[in-house]
């Protein structure tokens, strides 16, 4: 077994914590004894709504006002996760997805959030990179770094690894993102914090129809219909995404159904949720910097062996099933919440040279409790999840290259392991001051075995690692409409079952033993010890309201990271993950301002702005005093919006200021870049609405993402462009 060391100042803050941890179990036991006696006879909520939602008090949100209540770990309704991620002490941020407009895409939900920085691959449903504080970002395409929940269970696997494609963003009534060590959720480990899709019920959505059809033959429908009884509820959606893509080599296809059940009484609630999720991609690979700028390339493909994708057909069809069941139980303070989900992912992603056919299940188990009191509140967490299956490595048989081509292929059984306990306390030790502790404790392994003998390299890998995540939070609220805070925390993320299996190169010559024969010949893949990363985060900031029209939110953040987990690709088709030899720094801004102004018999005027300042540096090391390459160092959104009556006419501009770095060498230089974009609705009837809109208006030429090598040559082939201007026309119908 391999244990993860600590640096004195973690030791010293898993010291304090761990005191304040074993404070806080014993004082769970003693408060629930006095508590059940003193509230005995106390009523239950009538509605979960009212049981998860009490009073009304000044924690303040950009834009929204906040309720405090029950369930703060655990939010079930929309209004729970206002309260919930809008009192956080730290980064966060609390979104509604929009009722008229595009709702299709990733971008079009979390693309104007500050301290998320959205980069597609090829526009659609791809894998866009979602950068939370540089967490994950490495990974090509993006599968970690943050952990993606839905209805408050994780959908990562228990390695920490997720399909982007699995989310339904138009099935959403509510998305929370905690920032960073903010994360509340017991199986959330990351730099990157976590992102909480709570589905639509039979309360939150009684009728739904999205038509939408726009450039490059786009088209995107989705229905959805609920209904809410006295004692029960239930809602289902399907949707259909497709498009030809804008470059050669990007068709697209996803469909996705959703279905859940849910039952209530008087302090307990039910819900039940299965999913269906199919999706289908091409891939046009990078394009040399020249290429993917120039305006009669820009959406084509590279004719460069080894990536050459009309020969190769680069290509990902994932198919996913989940079933989840959460059980909430609400006893005097106490709330109660236990959740079971399984679910299978069948994914089939056929790179330039390689084909990986893995089929993985994933089982998991998770308890909260958490309690509210005047003065303080108490919060626990128990997790489990496992995750097995296959995976598979073989050539691509279109590979023209014949060393490539006759790689000997690999099958691996594949296991991932994670089990969580976590400890969660806040006390208000002065009037507008609170102090808040979190305690978690992680055991996790990987295990990777390769069945086919015989050939050269490790085949087969096995590790566990234990460690203590504490964090520290201070927060003062100087009036009812601020709150300030400050933290500092500590946290691993270890590395995924795909990052551990990687790319050894061509066959090549055998390996000859004494007597001149064959033992051995060189495998298609190996696998890599690695280590998780140790990140050591302090996180300063605020967020308010002034004068019920101007909203603020700033974060400031600072990780000093070990042994990062690191990616880059050569020759821009295959990947390679090591853990960087010394030490990474990771700092940022995060900063999102809103603005409503009434123009009386005119009008109204609304404006949002979200900036994100990227510092990602090697401290030391061979590439000591280098910006880490791929992510923009500055990027912005602004979004201004004019009502009138039924009518919204809006402009927006999204993109990079200044340069950053394609590579960690630092050789080669992406340009900044601004996009321009503008839309119309009008709304026929309650959140009806019908809405035109164009991004992109002056067609600009620009780099959204990059392979990121170590050093890269001057024309490579690791560039993705980013789309053109594209023109949708949609109707979004609530009933």
């Amino acid at each position: 077994m391999q244990s993860a060391s600590l640096t004195p100042l973690s030791r010293a803050i898993n010291s304090a914590l761990l005191l304040m941890g074993l404070s806080l179990s014993a004082s769970v036991l003693l408060v629930q004894s006095v508590s059940a006696q003193e509230q005995g006879s106390a009523t239950s909520a009538t509605t979960t709504e009212e049981a998860a939602v009490s009073k009304v008090v000044s924690l303040p949100t950009l834009g929204i006002e906040v309720n405090a209540g029950r369930g703060a770990m655990m939010p079930v309704t929309p209004a729970a996760m206002e309260q919930s991620y809008g009192a956080t002490a730290g980064g966060a941020n609390v979104i509604k997805p929009p009722t008229s407009g595009s709702q299709s895409t990733l971008r079009d939900i979390l693309g104007n959030q500050p301290g998320v920085t959205l980069l597609d691959f090829f526009g659609g449903n791809d894998h866009p990179a979602i950068s939370i504080r540089g967490s994950g970002i490495q990974s090509q395409p993006m599968s970690r770094g943050v952990t993606l929940l839905v209805d408050g269970m994780p959908l990562n696997d228990a390695d920490g690894s997720f399909h982007m494609g699995m989310l339904e963003p138009r099935n959403a009534s509510m998305i929370g993102v905690r920032r960073g060590a903010n994360a509340l959720n017991p199986n959330a480990q990351t730099l990157g914090g976590e992102i909480d899709f709570l589905s639509h019920t039979g309360t939150t959505e009684t009728g739904a129809l999205s038509l939408q059809y726009g450039s490059d033959s786009t088209l995107a429908n989705r229905f959805g219909i609920g209904r809410a009884f006295e004692t029960w509820d239930f809602h289902v959606s399907g949707s259909d995404q497709r498009t030809d893509g804008f470059r050669e080599h990007s068709r697209q296809r996803r469909q996705a159904f959703r279905a859940n059940l849910g039952f209530y009484g008087s302090g307990w609630e039910n819900r039940t949720w299965l999913s269906y999720t199919n999706q289908y991609f091409e891939i046009p690979g990078p394009l040399s910097r020249d290429a993917a700028l120039g305006d009669s390339t820009y959406d084509g493909v590279t004719d460069k062996l080894p990536i050459k994708p009309l020969l190769t057909n680069p290509h990902r069809h994932t198919e996913g099933w989940r079933v989840a069941n959460l059980t909430t139980l609400y006893s005097g303070p106490w709330v109660h919440s236990l959740g079971v989900y399984a679910q299978r992912a069948d994914d089939i992603f056929q790179t330039p040279t390689q084909v990986w056919d893995t089929d993985l299940n994933t089982y998991g188990l998770q308890y909260i409790a958490d309690t509210q009191f005047k003065l303080f509140n108490l919060g626990g967490a128990l997790s489990y999840s496992r995750s097995d299956g296959e995976l598979g490595v073989s050539g691509n048989p279109n590979q023209p290259m014949m060393p490539l081509r006759m790689m000997h292929h690999q099958n691996y059984d594949i296991e991932a392991d994670n089990l969580v306990a976590q400890l969660h306390g806040a006390w208000q030790f002065a009037p507008n001051w609170t102090l808040s502790g979190q305690l978690r404790y992680v055991h996790t392994t990987r295990d990777v075995n390769g069945k086919m003998l015989g050939l050269s390299g490790q085949q087969s890998g096995s590790n566990s690692w234990d460690w203590l995540s504490p964090k520290l939070a201070l927060a003062w609220e100087p009036n009812d409409h601020t709150m300030l805070f400050a933290n500092v925390s500590s946290s691993r993320e270890a590395p995924t079952l795909r990052d551990m299996v990687q790319f050894a190169g061509p066959v090549g010559a055998p390996i000859l033993g004494p007597n001149g024969q064959p033992v051995a010949r060189r495998g298609l893949t190996y696998v890599r010890d690695l280590e998780p990363q140790k990140n050591l985060s302090f996180e300063i900031g605020g967020r308010g309201l002034f004068n019920h029209q101007y909203g603020w939110d700033l974060t400031l953040y600072h990780a000093d990271i070990e042994h990062e987990l690191i990616s880059y690709s050569p020759d821009g088709t295959n990947t390679f993950i090591y853990n960087y030899d010394d030490d990474t720094r990771h700092q940022g801004i995060e900063l999102g301002v809103t603005g409503q102004w009434s123009l009386d018999s005119v009008g109204n005027l609304e404006a949002r702005l979200a900036y994100t300042y990227n510092r990602f540096t090697f401290r030391d090391g061979i590439y000591a005093g280098n910006h880490i390459g791929g992510l923009p160092r500055q990027y912005i959104s602004v979004n201004v919006d004019y009502s009138i009556a039924d009518l919204v006419f809006g402009v927006n501009v999204r993109g990079a200021i200044g340069s950053s770095y394609a590579d960690h060498a630092n050789t080669q230089k992406m340009s900044g870049y601004a996009i321009w974009g503008a839309h119309i609705s009008y709304e026929f009837a309650k959140e009806s609405t019908v809405y035109l809109q164009v991004d992109n208006i002056t067609d600009k030429r620009y780099i959204s993402w990059t392979s990121t090598p170590n050093k890269a040559s001057a024309n490579q082939d690791i560039y993705f462009p980013g789309n053109g201007r594209t023109v949708t026309a949609g109707v979004n119908l609530r009933f």
